[in-house]
Order: C-alpha cells, then structure tokens, then sequence
C-alpha cells in the first residue's frame, strides 16, 4: 500500500470512528453533515458525509464537488470562510465514501434564524452589519486574495468565485460573526491582470470571470 493510499485508509477509519454518537445538522444534494465529537480532543467537528447510494454519474460529480472544496479551503484561509482540518477521497473503484471535516459553527445557517420568529430576535441591527461586514471580508478575500493578517502571505496567487452564496451557506459563531461554507460550486483561477480593471483606486474583477 503507498503512502498516500495508507493516509486515506486512516483517514477514513478516523471518520468512521468519530461518528459514533452522530446528531444530523443537514444535508444536501449528494451528503448529510453531522455534528461529531472527537472523544480524545473533547472536540466538536461538522463532518460531511458523501449520501449513499449515489449512482455512478452523480459518484463522479459528488467527488468532484468534494475536490473542489477541499482545493478551494486548502488556498484560502480567513477567519470568515470555514476552516477544513481534513478529509478523505476514497478511490472511485473501491466503491468506499468520502468525508470533509470542518470546524463546527455553533449557531448554526443564518437561514435557520430567518426561518423562526426567535431566530430573527437574535437578528438585531449590529449582528445583522456584523454578519454582512463578515460575509463581504469572505468574498473580497476569495475575489482579491488580499490578506489584512500580517501572519499570512500578503497576495494569494488565485482568485476565487463562491458562485452559491445564499442564507444557507452563511453559517454564524456564537459571537455572531459570519462562516461563508459550501465551496464545492466554487471556482478557482490563477491570478491575471486581464480578469482586473482598475476604477480609480479600486480594482474589480471582470464578470466573464466568473463564468469562464
């Protein structure tokens, strides 16, 4: 066995171990995400779990949404896109699943909020700035790849489109910051002087961008 497939076999037992004592928090098109805890690190994780029974078509794109997200997280790193500590992509023959581990957000979709009457009280007009001043940081960072954090590299190479950015990706902390989630409809280009134009001080990435 490499060393690479011998990560992944680990990897994968590690997930499976964890999701021992499961609570569902959601799911999607080809997964469901639990709330897990790590009972070494008394740590609790979202982990997401590929849907079983996937037929071969949706097996493919399932994996490649999971790709993508994992690339997209591993070159972005900010304190409001929600961090991935893991994963693990079993080989598409071996017909085993895939698993993302991310840091757990406490509160939960800023859809869910909407949705009740006590969800929106907590919505007051400072935590609503503060969830968008969060959520605008997450995409100026993803579209410019300028970090304000003097202990990360000052310019990223690539440019970043989330393409899904809606109520249920919003994830809000305890503090009522914002955790822009879900990157897998994301895509991710090598920076390009052609895809900015300048307006005065400004710099705006080209729209044609987004969809090329």
């Amino acid at each position: 066995m490499t060393f690479e497939a011998e990560l992944a076999d680990l990897s994968s037992k590690y997930c499976e171990h964890i999701l021992h004592g499961k609570v569902l928090l959601g799911s999607g098109a080809f997964g469901e995400v639990y709330l897990v805890v790590d009972p070494i690190l008394k740590k609790k994780f979202a982990l997401k779990v590929m849907r079983v029974g996937l037929d071969k078509d949706q097996l493919v794109l399932c994996r490649r949404t999971f790709q993508q997200e994992i690339w997209m997280l591993q070159r972005f790193r900010h304190f409001n896109l929600v961090q991935l500590y893991g994963f693990s992509l079993s080989p598409m023959e071996s017909g085993g699943t895939h698993y993302l581990l991310y840091e757990f957000v406490s509160i939960g979709s800023l859809e869910s909020l909407l949705k009740t009457e006590e969800g929106r009280k907590m919505l007051t007009f400072p935590r609503r700035l503060l969830i968008l001043a969060g959520v605008a940081q997450a995409l100026d960072f993803l579209h410019m790849g300028i970090q304000l954090d003097p202990n990360q590299p000052a310019i990223n190479k690539y440019r970043a489109f989330h393409r899904d950015v809606k109520s249920a990706n919003i994830y809000i902390t305890s503090e009522f910051g914002a955790k822009l989630i879900d990157c897998g409809l994301g895509k991710m280009v090598e920076a390009d002087p052609k895809l900015v134009q300048s307006i005065g001080c400004v710099e705006v990435i080209t729209i044609s961008a987004c969809f090329a």
